[in-house]
């Protein structure tokens, strides 16, 4: 997910998001989300909203 796609999200889609994104990579499988902006708490945000997602 490149650009600031996260960024476009309401403040409670995040967490729903990328538990979505867990349920369909591979076992061990990549997600990569970049982003260049805060905006809606940017990398820190979403570092919690991943948290019991699937994800790491």
């Amino acid at each position: 997910m490149s650009g600031n796609i996260p960024s476009f999200l309401k403040v409670d889609e995040p967490k729903a998001s990328f538990r979505q994104v867990a349920e369909l990579l591979n076992h061990g499988g990549i997600f990569v989300l970049g982003m260049t902006t805060d905006f809606q708490g940017g990398q820190k945000a979403h570092d919690k909203a991943v948290a019991g997602t699937g994800g790491t």
